[in-house]
C-alpha cells in the first residue's frame, strides 16, 4: 500500500498528555537502565507499546479527548514505523489496526487517505484510554500480573 509511506515521515506525531508522561515511563522498559528494569514491574518495551494499548482501549471504551486541547508531548515521530522492533517484527501491523479504528469513527474508508488524520484519530483515543490502561496496570500486585488479571475480562467480553 503506498499511502502506508506517509506514516514513516518525521511530521507524523504520537503523542500522550504531558500529566501521564511520568506513569508512562515508569511501565516502559526503556532508556537509563532499562535493561535493570523488570518485566512485572514495567511490562513494555516501548513508549510505543503502551501508546498503542492506550489507543486500543480508548477505542474498545469509545473514549477520545481531542489532543488539540490538552498539553500534550510528542514521544516519537512517524518513523518508529520504519524497520523492525527489538524483536524482528514489522510495525507495520500497527498501522493497519489503527486505520480500522479511524474507519471505524469516521464511518469512511477516505480518511485513510491522510495519515495524519488517522494519527490524530489515534492520539485522541490514546488520551481517551490513558487513564484506564494505567488503572489496569496500577495495584497491589506487579503491573504485569495486574495488567493480565484486568484485560482478560475485557477479552472474554469483546464484541467481535
Amino acid at each position: 500500500m503506498a499511502i502506508e509511506e506517509g506514516y514513516f515521515a518525521e511530521s507524523i506525531e504520537l503523542k500522550v498528555p504531558v500529566n501521564v508522561k511520568s506513569q508512562f515511563d515508569n511501565f516502559v522498559k526503556r532508556g537509563q537502565g532499562a535493561k535493570d528494569k523488570d518485566l512485572e514491574i514495567s511490562p513494555f518495551n516501548t513508549m510505543l507499546e503502551l501508546w498503542f494499548l492506550s489507543v486500543c482501549i480508548g477505542a474498545r471504551n469509545n473514549e477520545q479527548f481531542n489532543t488539540t486541547n490538552i498539553n500534550t508531548t510528542t514521544f516519537i515521530r512517524g518513523n518508529i514505523f520504519v524497520g523492525n522492533d527489538s524483536n524482528g517484527l514489522s510495525r507495520k501491523w500497527m498501522i493497519e489496526i489503527l486505520e480500522a479504528i479511524a474507519i471505524a469513527t469516521e464511518n469512511t474508508h477516505e480518511i485513510i487517505n491522510d495519515p495524519k488524520d488517522v494519527i490524530r484519530i489515534a492520539n485522541n483515543f490514546a488520551a481517551g484510554g490513558i487513564a484506564d490502561t494505567l488503572q489496569m496496570l496500577e495495584g497491589e500486585g506487579f503491573a504485569l500480573a495486574n495488567l493480565h488479571q484486568n484485560i482478560l475480562p475485557l477479552l472474554e467480553t469483546a464484541d467481535y
